[in-house]
């Protein structure tokens, strides 16, 4: 974060009057504690390869909101595991963001089904075993071939 930024965002919450309900959290290096008191976890970047904070927050049992562009819909099933928006959208985002806060039935099914989703595919022993089947396979192969 460039230095200044913080105190620009200060400013324009209470410009708009909603200071007192938002919370500038200081890094820490384990976030998923922190997201787990979370409603939602938006990534609202304009192109993202690939945003961990979105498979972190599914994994801490939390529904997310990703714009619809880069990786993104590689990891948010759109009304399945997540919501997905119009990238650069702000209209668009807000009718997501106002979805789970209207329906906390629907927040808890796309926390949830992105929880299963989360743990299967992105859960780092399992990557790791996949990882040594394909390295074991590949010698194979090159042993065969010899």
């Amino acid at each position: 974060m460039t230095a200044g930024y913080r105190d620009i965002l200060r400013s324009q919450a209470a410009d708009l009057g909603v200071l007192e309900n938002i919370v500038f959290q200081d890094f820490t290096s384990e976030p998923q504690q922190l997201m787990q008191i979370c409603d939602c976890v938006i990534l609202a970047s304009g192109q993202e390869t690939f945003g961990l904070v979105l498979p972190e927050a599914m994994r801490a049992g939390v529904a997310v909101i990703g714009s619809n562009s880069g990786g993104v819909p590689e990891i948010i099933e759109h009304e399945k595991t997540g919501l997905l928006f119009e990238t650069q959208n702000a209209d668009s985002l807000c009718q997501q963001v106002e979805r789970l806060y209207l329906d906390s039935g629907f927040k808890d099914d796309i926390a949830r089904q992105g929880k299963l989703s989360a743990d299967q595919r992105f859960d780092n022993d399992l990557h790791f075993q996949k990882l040594e089947q394909h390295l074991k396979s590949a010698i194979d192969n090159r042993d065969r071939s010899s």
